[in-house]
């Protein structure tokens, strides 16, 4: 029971001092019948709670059974609506890194070969090594005399600066420019990694001695070494230790790209622009790419095309998605030294995307037939191709020969369907049992108080006793359960075959009483079914109807068993105004919070917490009116005192 003196107030209250009444007890007791109506009305909510929890548990069943089987998406060991779903044979490749197949329903079997021409690919733009990446350190007149006779450790080897005499700062700085120069050039470990520049980005007033990667892919300044003679040559001190690497999280303007230009990409379907941010790094860029719009579509490159930089040849790619020789790519800027500087300008490779191009000989042929596609996946003849993008073909003239060999084979189908249909009773059972499972009187939902003289254990027990039937009768589950029945049984007109015919039917006899609405399988039946008549299989389980039908009930009847069940799922389970939806709702989903037991649930905590502040002030009520007694009984004692008194005196 409900104890309402937890809400009511946080007083300390100190009662019974004059009556000697337990008023606390007496209260407590006062209100028992009260609080029964409360304990009531939670039973109620928790039965409503159980009933929303108990048809979540079962919308779950149903998406995970449309998400695993039934979508064109599904998972490719347990895709249902999909032709390979049926086939009754089995490819073999002698070379699978080059090509697979996959048998379709009516592929022919025995041996046949392909003879690889060319892999489809995307247009593709194969940019150069990036430019080196620039170390520099300010150099000034006040700071010139402290190179005198120094020197530099790069790569570990030590490279004089030598001596620094006469002219201005201009001067005397190419004369260090060529000093250094001169000295890297003796050394053949660095002659031609790089070379050391004078740098006036603001045209003179300010200058820089400049260090620039050319052929090494890792140059490193550890040091600057003073002489004998000076005593400061700390104006280097901000390149030591750092290496003219490109990498990813290089900036963009450490390869000298200014801010603020722009690049410009062009596919098929449009160009997309992309300003340089020269603060950011190659990845920054690569990520811009992909973010930049076509055109003025919403659609970003990302889809379009892929943008790679490697570390190993310090180069960017970009190539299309899609493939065939109708991709091409080309690149521009408002300032072309930019790609030059991305290694995209002139001395990059650009190539245009290519189809595939292989010759068949079908099982029983005696001749090749060339076949060019767009794509490396294509299907001829009930048979599905997939060639490798990453083959590289070795002879282009004739193709490089790969053998198939189709066997007849449908276990893997059989598999699949009994996969299906296991999971398909397992739920057909667990709402049967849930709309025909009668409730049991003898438990309730458990009180506060009841709850808190309980362990765990127990209270899952008695739980469990007490959420039967909470679904009893259910008018949209049977609903739902009956229109699954009804698409499994009822014929497909295109397919011209039946269920029973290849080997699944639903239980006679005693059995429909124990198992009502599940399905059996003659796997036997079902295997030569698959290998003698597959499209006619994948036909009653996938048949799409044609698009000049109108009627309704024409359209449902052909269509395939599976598509109607993927329809009745989604009308039920998923769709925000699905039936079952709409009645509990779905965690994750917009319904989750706008759904007709929510509702309930709410309504149902107002009238408590309206209800609680009703026992309240009734309990406070019966507290005043035992505080009042309490008083009548201090005057009543007060006066007998006085009385005692005044007889006492006398």
């Amino acid at each position: 029971m409900s104890d309402i003196s937890s809400v009511s107030s946080n007083m300390l209250r100190i009662t019974g001092l004059a009556t000697g009444m337990d008023t606390d007890s007496m209260v407590k007791k006062m209100m028992a019948a009260e609080n029964i109506r409360l304990d009531k009305m939670k039973q109620d909510r928790q039965y409503i709670q159980w009933r929303q929890d108990g048809l979540r548990d079962i919308i779950k069943d149903f998406r995970d059974l449309r998400q695993k089987y039934l979508l064109i998406d599904s998972p490719a060991d347990t895709n249902m609506v999909k032709s390979g779903a049926y086939s009754g044979s089995t490819i073999t490749s002698d070379n699978s890194n080059a090509l697979t197949a996959t048998a379709l329903p009516g592929a022919a079997n025995g041996a046949s070969t392909v003879a690889v021409k060319q892999v489809a690919s995307g247009a593709k733009v194969s940019g150069t090594k990036l430019e080196g990446i620039f170390l520099s350190s300010e150099i000034t007149n006040g700071n010139i005399g402290g190179f005198d006779g120094g020197s530099l450790v790069i790569n570990g080897k030590s490279v004089s600066i030598g001596s620094v005499t006469g002219g201005n700062l201009s001067e005397k700085l190419d004369t260090i420019v060529s000093n250094i120069n001169d000295n890297i050039k003796l050394d053949p470990t660095l002659n031609g990694k790089l070379e050391v520049e004078k740098y006036s980005p603001d045209g003179g007033t300010t200058n820089y001695l400049r260090f620039k990667q050319l052929t090494d892919k890792t140059v490193t300044v550890t040091s600057a070494k003073q002489s004998d003679t000076t005593t400061d040559i700390a104006e280097l001190s901000n390149i030591q230790n750092k290496s003219l690497n490109v990498s990813a999280s290089t900036k963009l303007s450490d390869l000298g790209i200014e801010n603020g230009k722009n690049i410009k990409i062009t596919i098929p379907s449009g160009s997309a622009t992309i300003t340089i941010d020269n603060t950011k790094t190659v990845q920054d860029l690569i990520n811009s790419i992909y973010n930049a719009k076509i055109g003025t579509s919403s659609d970003t490159l990302y889809s379009k095309v892929k943008v790679s930089f490697s570390e190993l040849t310090q180069s960017l790619s970009i190539e299309t998605r899609d493939t065939g020789s109708n991709q091409t790519i080309s690149m521009d800027g408002s300032d072309l030294s930019i790609l030059s500087k991305l290694g995209l300008g002139d001395g990059a490779t650009v190539t245009s995307g290519t189809n595939a191009i292989v010759e068949i000989t079908p099982p029983g042929a005696g001749s090749a037939t060339k076949v060019e596609r767009s794509t490396n996946n294509f299907v001829i003849d009930n048979v599905s191709y997939s060639i490798n993008s990453s083959y590289k073909v070795t002879d282009t003239v004739n193709g490089d020969n790969i053998n198939l060999t189709t066997k007849p084979d449908s276990q893997g189908s059989v598999n699949k369907i009994k996969a299906f249909v296991d999971q398909y009773n397992t739920l057909v059972q667990k709402i049967y049992d849930k709309i025909s499972e009668k409730k049991n009187y003898n438990y309730k939902p458990l009180t506060d108080d009841q709850r808190s003289e309980m362990k765990d254990d127990q209270i899952k027990s008695w739980e469990d006793k007490a959420k039967q039937g909470v679904l009893k009768n259910d008018g949209d589950l049977q609903s739902v359960l009956n229109s699954m029945r009804s698409a499994l049984m009822d014929g497909v007109k295109s397919a011209g075959i039946s269920l029973s015919e290849i080997g699944i039917d639903t239980y006679g006899g005693l059995e429909a009483a124990i198992k009502p609405g599940q399905l059996k399988i003659d796997e036997t039946k079902l295997k030569n079914a698959l290998e003698a008549r597959g499209d006619q299989v994948m036909k009653i389980f996938t048949a799409t109807p044609d698009s000049s039908i109108t009627d309704t009930t024409e359209k449902y009847n052909n269509t395939g068993i599976f598509k109607r069940v993927e329809s009745i799922i989604n009308n039920a389970a998923v769709k925000f105004d699905g039936t079952l939806l709409k009645k509990a709702g779905y965690v994750g989903t917009a319904s989750e919070a706008t759904n007709t037991i929510t509702k309930q649930l709410n309504n149902q905590d107002k009238a408590i917490t309206e209800m609680n502040k009703k026992l309240a002030d009734k309990q406070e009520k019966y507290y005043q009116m035992f505080a009042k007694l309490e008083t009548a009984m201090n005057n009543m004692n007060a006066q007998q005192s006085w009385l005692a008194q005044q007889l006492g005196s006398k």
